[in-house]
């Protein structure tokens, strides 16, 4: 009996490790400190791992707020699609966290999925094609 309890508790933790998100273990990389158009800070971090599709690079972010949002969040993890043919990008998926580093309780948020075309000279333009030189594209 004790035996097959212990299996019960082994498959469930295993299960609840292939379903968490796999981005709450990445190995970030520092790129800048910025503020958004609200006023909000936050340090930008990419695990500088790519997913190459076609022309497509996928992408996770991470968005580490100096203080605590109005929402409770500490952390904000964003997977991004960049279309290096033509040079736009779309959010793909968005996960709030109530740690820092996305860590702790993530809450899944329904991104914006349509397309952005980008607008040459700009900084997501130039940080979009360097995504897309750094994967290969």
């Amino acid at each position: 009996m004790h035996n097959a309890f212990m299996k019960i508790i082994s498959a469930a933790l295993l299960l609840a490790l292939l379903v968490t998100p796999s981005i709450a273990f990445a190995e970030w990389v520092y790129i800048d400190r910025l503020k958004s158009e609200s006023g909000v800070e936050f340090d930008l971090y990419d695990d500088s791992k790519f997913k190459i599709d076609g022309n497509s690079v996928y992408v996770w972010d991470l968005r580490n707020f100096v203080e605590e949002t109005t929402k409770g969040l500490k952390s904000v993890t964003v997977r991004k699609e960049y279309d290096c043919g033509i040079m736009r990008r779309r959010t793909i998926a968005i996960y709030g966290w109530d740690g820092p580093m996305g860590t702790g309780t993530p809450m899944r948020q329904e991104p914006e999925t349509e397309w952005v075309h980008l607008s040459p000279g700009s900084d997501v333009y130039k940080y979009t094609k360097q995504i897309c030189s750094e994967a290969g594209l």
